[in-house]
C-alpha cells in the first residue's frame, strides 16, 4: 500500500516538473490590417501639367536616303486667349525676364457671357405680347422683350453662368406651357495671343512658361505651332 502511495506521489511530481519546464509554443501576435495603397478614384487622377512640344517647321531637315537622323528644329509655341491687351503685355514682360521674346498677335474671337434662355424671335409683336400676359399671369416678371437685332421680339428669361441652371429653368417653363429655347450668349471681342520660340525643356524660360500657362486657369491654352 505505501509502495502505491509513493507511485502516484512520484507521478503527480514529475506531471507538476513537466507543466513548469516543458517549452511552451511563442505566442502569435493577433493580425492586424495590412497596409494598402489607398484607392484613388479616377476623376481624383491629377490632370498632367501642360509641357512644351517641338513643332517643326517648313525648314525641317528629313532624313536621306541612306537612312541619315533628321536634324532636330526647335518650334514655337502660343499661348493665349487674353481677353486684353494689357494682360498680353504684362505676361510678355514676364517672359522677356527670362530671355524668351514673345510677340503679340491679335484674333477676332467669340466671349460666351452664360447660357441664355429665351422664347424664339418672331416677326409678330403680337403673339410677343400674348406670351408676355401669359408670363404675368402665371406670376413671372424676371424677363424682357428683345427690340431689335437678330432675336427682335424673343422674350428673355434669364442668362445663367451654368448650362445646368439654364436647362432646370427652361424645363420649369416649358411645364408652364411656355416655348423656350438654351442657347449661348455670346460677344465679339479681340482675343490675344503671344507666339515665341520654343524654349529648351527644363530651361528657366520653361519653367516659366508651364508657370503661367497654369496660372492662366482653364481658359489658357499652351499649343505648338509652326514659327512664321
Amino acid at each position: 500500500m505505501r509502495g502505491l502511495v509513493a507511485a502516484l506521489v512520484a507521478a503527480n511530481l514529475i506531471l507538476i516538473l513537466w507543466w513548469v519546464f516543458a517549452p511552451r509554443p511563442a505566442e502569435v501576435p493577433p493580425a492586424g490590417p495590412v497596409a494598402a495603397s489607398p484607392l484613388i478614384l479616377l476623376h481624383e487622377v491629377p490632370a498632367p501639367p501642360p509641357r512644351l512640344m517641338q513643332a517643326p517647321t517648313a525648314e525641317a531637315s528629313t532624313a536621306g536616303d541612306e537612312g541619315e537622323e533628321a536634324t532636330p528644329v526647335q518650334g514655337c509655341h502660343a499661348l493665349g486667349p487674353y481677353p486684353d491687351r494689357d494682360l498680353a503685355m504684362a505676361v510678355r514682360e514676364s517672359l522677356l525676364e527670362v530671355g524668351l521674346p514673345a510677340t503679340p498677335r491679335a484674333e477676332d474671337a467669340s466671349q460666351r457671357l452664360g447660357f441664355w434662355v429665351h422664347t424664339p424671335p418672331t416677326s409678330n409683336r403680337g403673339n410677343t405680347d400674348t406670351v408676355v400676359d401669359r408670363l404675368r399671369r402665371v406670376g413671372i416678371r424676371d424677363f424682357y422683350v428683345v427690340a431689335d437685332g437678330e432675336y427682335e421680339n424673343a422674350v428673355s428669361l434669364g442668362v445663367f453662368s451654368q448650362v445646368d441652371s439654364a436647362e432646370r429653368h427652361a424645363e420649369r417653363l416649358r411645364g408652364l406651357g411656355f416655348d423656350v429655347i438654351v442657347g449661348e450668349r455670346l460677344r465679339r471681342i479681340t482675343a490675344w495671343w503671344l507666339d515665341f520660340p520654343t524654349p529648351p525643356t527644363g530651361s528657366v524660360a520653361a519653367d516659366r512658361v508651364i508657370e503661367l500657362a497654369l496660372a492662366g486657369g482653364e481658359g489658357l491654352t499652351l499649343m505648338p505651332k509652326p514659327c512664321d
